[in-house]
């Protein structure tokens, strides 16, 4: 059982703040019920853990479970946006530069393990993003700090935008249109008290189309995903 609930937490379902005890209780059968909606493993009524369930977990974890950390944190994100959906300060690019960009919210962390503190309150969640020069060597985004409640929950809530935004004056437009796309990634990590908690990715491709209609004769916006 303590396989289940490590590969459970590995693929960051959260199975109580007891962690991986090695016991088959409420919380775990919650994790394992989330797991199946999570992956799409048919019923989800019931907590079993059936044959699809179990490859499901040997795939992932088919190199090996790392081992745990003395206090898991898991971090849940929401209400994903893009284009003129986003809120201020906004995921599109002015008109003369190309790009896009990507809001969500971080709705709430939960810690799971027996090292964890006994309440969440104060603990502040930070963000370290790197950026390679797919398209264009910009600087990275500016983050800040965000502060939780005892249940988790940032303070006063918390949206993170990522943009990837470049004047069209700095590209060879023909060579853009040759060449039709361009691919940049952020790598965004998330600290919770100091503790590495998520790795997410974040990739830019910006399609370079010919259109009458827009500045210079191209359009350049970018399908964002994030992973």
């Amino acid at each position: 059982m303590q396989k289940v609930q490590r590969a459970l937490l590995n693929d960051d379902v959260f199975i109580g703040p007891e962690g991986a005890d090695g016991k088959f209780g409420p919380n775990t059968a919650q994790g394992v019920m989330a797991f199946k909606a999570k992956h799409h493993l048919g019923s989800t009524e019931f907590p079993d853990v059936g044959p699809r369930t179990m490859g499901k977990l040997d795939e992932l974890c088919g190199g090996g479970l790392p081992p745990l950390p003395a206090c898991k944190f898991i971090v849940r994100y929401g209400n994903e946006r893009q284009g003129s959906a986003c809120g201020p300060p906004g995921c599109l690019c002015n008109p003369n530069a190309c790009g896009g960009g990507i809001q969500f919210d971080i709705l709430e962390v939960k810690a799971s393990g027996a090292a964890c503190p006994p309440s969440l309150a104060g603990l502040q969640v930070t963000e370290q993003v790197t950026t390679d020069a797919g398209c264009l060597a910009v600087p990275p985004p500016i983050t800040g700090t965000i502060t939780l409640d005892a249940s988790g929950r940032p303070v006063g809530g918390a949206t993170d935008t990522y943009r990837l935004c470049f004047p069209r004056r700095l590209l060879d437009l023909n060579v853009m249109l040759i060449v039709g796309e361009c691919t940049q990634t952020m790598t965004q990590r998330v600290f919770v008290g100091g503790i590495l908690a998520d790795t997410r990715t974040i990739k830019f491709r910006v399609l370079f189309r010919g259109d009458l209609s827009a500045p210079d004769f191209l359009r350049c916006d970018a399908v964002v995903t994030r992973s």
